[in-house]
């Protein structure tokens, strides 16, 4: 389910992202950022199902492999340009099989 959000004034894209268990990526994507959110600005927010921290020595594979879904479909909802991936980044996993 999708929510709308107004922009406060102070709020960044990761503390919006935070509070909506999503990422500042998905939260970029889906409202074609080109600029930081600024208040007032509304924004589009929509569930990201779950977040994945990643840990040391973590790949892509078996990230996927945890949650029962494809490589492709968390590089897709992640919008990520490589399969490179570093420790702490957040990643949303799509509801494939959740």
């Amino acid at each position: 389910m999708d929510t709308i959000y107004t922009v406060k004034n102070g709020d960044s894209l990761k503390e919006i992202a935070l509070k909506f268990h999503t990422t500042p990526t998905i939260i970029s994507k889906d409202n074609n950022l080109t600029i930081s959110p600024y208040p007032g600005m509304r924004l589009i927010i929509r569930e990201a199902g779950i977040l994945h921290y990643v840990k040391p020595f973590e790949k892509l594979s078996s990230i996927a492999k945890k949650y029962d879904v494809s490589v492709e479909n968390i590089i897709s909802k992640n919008n990520l340009v490589t399969p490179e991936l570093f420790v702490g980044q957040i990643l949303s996993i799509p509801k494939e099989n959740l």
